[in-house]
C-alpha cells in the first residue's frame, strides 16, 4: 500500500524521471518500473546493483544501473531528474531533512522547495 501512495504523489507532482539512490536490491525501482517510471538506480555497491540487475530481470526489465553514492551523483551522473529518491533508514537527515546534499540539488530537474516528499514534518 505505501508503494502504490508514494507512487501516486509522484504522478501527482508530475515525476516522470526519478534516480533511486542507494537502490540496494533494486526493490523500489522496480516497483517504480512497473508503476510506469523511467528509472535509473544508483548505488555505492556494485554487489547491490549486480542483485538489482538480476531481479529486475526476473521482473522483465531490463534495468539501468550506476555505481554512485550520495557524495559523487553529480561528479557521476551527468542526467537530469524530476525526483532524487532514497528510502534508506539509516539516512533520514538526507530524506527527511532541510535538504539533500549540494550533490543531489545539482541534479534535479525542478528541486521542490522542501525536497522532501514526505507529507508529514519531520521529526529529527
Amino acid at each position: 500500500m505505501r508503494g502504490i501512495f508514494f507512487n501516486n504523489i509522484l504522478k501527482e507532482r508530475g515525476v516522470r524521471q526519478v534516480l533511486d539512490v542507494a537502490t540496494g536490491t533494486g526493490f523500489r525501482s522496480i516497483r517504480l518500473l512497473k508503476a510506469g517510471f523511467d528509472v535509473i538506480s544508483a548505488d555505492d555497491s556494485p554487489e547491490m546493483l549486480a542483485q538489482a540487475f538480476e531481479n529486475g530481470g526476473r521482473a522483465g526489465f531490463i534495468m539501468r544501473t550506476i555505481q554512485a553514492g550520495w557524495r559523487w551523483l553529480s561528479r557521476d551522473i551527468h542526467n537530469k531528474f524530476d525526483a532524487v529518491i532514497c528510502l534508506v533508514k539509516s539516512l533520514p537527515p538526507l530524506i527527511f531533512g532541510a535538504g539533500p546534499p549540494e550533490s543531489a540539488g545539482g541534479i534535479l530537474r525542478r528541486p521542490h522547495p522542501r525536497w522532501s516528499l514526505n507529507p508529514r514534518p519531520a521529526q529529527l
